[in-house]
């Protein structure tokens, strides 16, 4: 990939998260010729407008245009309620949960607002993040549809031995409120191989909207943080805002991340994370997170990556070409062959392909033939 030139307004961005952060002084860039609706686009795509109003509302204020603080604080305002909205439904489903005895715990999302901003509505309030036992994924799965969820993946039926496939092939199931504008992604596996008993076993209690969620262990949570941002290659600041929010915590504890890190196949995903947030955020990432000789070639490559997908519209990034980039880039973030091999396997064996020509289970042991010619199909269909 070419080198990558951030624009004015991205560079505006960067330093008034760092200002957010106090790794850095806005006003370093009060000067510049800013395009300020391509700046409010920026912060919509990146996630940040809860987090810029929360801690540099007064200095937006006062340095850019009125209009821009205005649209800033009501990304604020329309993310608070949201936030409210998704707290109170976690907590219905969680209870749900429990109450047909499914293990249950809060990742992301607003679990992870408390633990590293103090507040559930200063982070950016995507999706209700819940993740379960594989053991439990059907059961969970038919009672959150029953509470008025419609699963858009995979968005039709699965006979039984589907149903066991895409639990290999696939992390999670994902939704949508029949209602309400919420969404919701029920997770039964990690970014990288994942010891459920363990993982059950020392999960956080955290209070949470006068509630109080079980969550991930802290290293492993980190750990999850890096690996998630990095399969997405970062293209959206606010996940590279949580490493350095965490990076900066008290006690945060570098020395056990690493070790995690290292038992399951995610050392590039955090050193590339750990320099990106030294890079573009000016936060001091710990020795034991920074990568080694050996393998700064690699991360330097990872890290152009991560620059290029920051700044791909996002039209490009669905388009073909960007597909087969994010599927390379992928195979390099993974260190091992099974690591690479578990990122190429959804995509050779895609459960589309179960919706695009339905077959009995008898018969499924075509669509491993069948997955290449089907997917050129389906693309010729897309096209048309």
């Amino acid at each position: 990939m070419a080198p990558v030139d951030f624009s004015p307004e991205l560079r505006f961005l960067l330093a008034a998260l760092r200002t957010a952060l106090g790794t850095d002084k806005i006003a370093s860039l009060a000067g510049q010729a800013i395009d300020w609706q391509a700046f409010l686009g920026l912060v919509d795509r990146h996630r940040v407008g809860g987090f810029l109003h929360a801690r540099i509302g007064a200095t937006i204020a006062e340095i850019c245009p009125g209009g821009v603080a205005q649209r800033v604080e009501t990304i604020a305002r329309a993310n608070t309620v949201r936030a409210l909205e998704c707290a109170a439904t976690q907590r219905r489903l969680t209870n749900s949960l429990s109450a047909a005895n499914i293990e249950v715990m809060a990742v992301k999302g607003l679990a992870i607002s408390q633990q590293l901003y103090g507040s559930f509505s200063t982070r950016h309030m995507g999706d209700i993040d819940l993740l379960i036992r594989p053991a439990d994924a059907a059961r969970a799965d038919a009672l959150i549809q029953a509470d008025g969820w419609r699963r858009t993946n995979p968005d039709f039926p699965l006979t039984p031995l589907q149903t066991r496939k895409y639990l290999q092939l696939k992390p999670e199931f994902e939704y949508v409120h029949q209602d309400r504008p919420l969404r919701l992604e029920l997770r039964w596996r990690l970014e990288s191989p994942t010891d459920f008993d363990s993982l059950f076993t020392h999960a956080i209690s955290l209070p949470l909207a006068g509630a109080t969620v079980r969550t991930l262990p802290a290293a492993a949570n980190a750990v999850y943080l890096f690996e998630h941002g990095a399969r997405h290659a970062w293209f959206r600041l606010f996940w590279l805002v949580d490493i350095a929010q965490m990076l900066r915590l008290p006690g945060f504890d570098a020395t056990a991340v690493a070790a995690v890190a290292s038992q399951g196949d995610a050392e590039r995903a955090v050193w590339q994370g750990a320099a990106l947030a030294s890079e573009l955020l000016h936060v001091v990432a710990p020795v034991p997170l920074r990568a080694p000789v050996a393998g700064s070639r690699r991360v330097g490559r990872l890290l152009a990556d991560a620059r290029t997908f920051m700044v791909a519209p996002p039209e490009e990034l669905d388009s073909v070409r960007g597909w087969q980039q994010q599927l390379f880039y992928r195979m390099r973030l993974e260190k091992s062959f099974a690591g690479k091999l578990a990122v190429a396997k959804p995509h050779l064996f895609s459960p589309l392909s179960w919706r695009t020509w339905p077959l009995p289970d008898r018969w499924f042991f075509v669509y491993y033939l069948a997955t290449p010619f089907l997917w050129l199909w389906r693309r010729a269909r897309r096209r048309k």
